[in-house]
């Protein structure tokens, strides 16, 4: 994955670890388009960055991902790295039963957005040089929050759908790594520009959609050069890279 001179578009770009690659992206030289449910939190995403352009989706919408893929190639035909950021994430009580619209809202954002959006745009990234496919996990993948079980599933299924995408079954992870080793130094060699702080409720509750909650002495994180393998089938086809937040 090239450093800058790439069109990159980001999912859940209106706030959290969206607007911050986001403008991280930007700033490093690249054309970066970012893609949420707010017209507004975008616009302020981009603000003050000639080459950051918000383009509002619901990814829960499968009519409006195959309407947006459209534009978005027709407007920035040089995209060649996607990245499917946009999540969700309420606390449930599994214990009993209950409104599973929360559950089946969740499944809508976290995985059925990706499989559409990467479906919508595969065939134009396979004809792009340098394309890569960034599709954001979690921790929880492996070890899942008992009140954030849906969410623990759904990263669990995006982390198993990027391995099938990758040769062989195999994708490569790219780590973002922390001066406190939040992460920790799971692979040598890999480090970039720093990003932080960044603001995400993830960090304080785990449980706010929008990610408005201020976070006291948030840690800076560092974007990363991750190296990746393609997609079966042709050498043209985009890498696969998956990160776990």
């Amino acid at each position: 994955m090239k450093n800058s001179g790439n069109t990159i578009l980001i999912t859940g770009g209106s706030s959290g670890f969206g607007r911050e690659y986001a403008r991280a992206w930007h700033d490093a030289g690249n054309t970066v388009i970012v893609a949420a449910r707010s017209a507004d939190e975008l616009e302020e995403t981009a603000k003050g960055r000639e080459n950051l352009h918000a383009m509002p989706l619901d990814v829960a919408d499968a009519a409006a991902v195959e309407q947006f893929a459209k534009e978005i190639v027709e407007r920035f035909p040089d995209l060649n790295i996607v990245m499917n950021n946009a999540g969700i994430m309420p606390y449930e009580d599994i214990t009993g039963a209950r409104d599973l619209s929360d559950a089946e809202k969740v499944i809508a954002i976290n995985v059925l957005g990706p499989i559409r959006l990467t479906d919508a745009l595969i065939d134009h990234l396979k004809a792009q040089d340098d394309a890569v496919l960034i599709n954001v996990t979690s921790g929880l993948a492996y070890v899942p929050m008992p009140k954030a079980a849906t969410y623990s599933a759904t990263k669990a299924a995006v982390r198993a759908k990027s391995h099938a995408g990758g040769n062989s079954g195999r994708a490569r992870q790219g780590f973002p790594v922390c001066r406190e080793g939040w992460h920790g130094e799971r692979e040598s060699g890999h480090a970039g520009e720093a990003v932080g702080p960044i603001n995400s409720s993830g960090f304080r509750s785990s449980a706010n959609e929008k990610g408005r909650a201020s976070i006291a002495e948030a840690r800076p994180f560092y974007l990363i050069e991750a190296g990746s393998q393609a997609m079966p089938g042709s050498s043209r086809s985009p890498a696969i890279v998956f990160i776990d937040f």
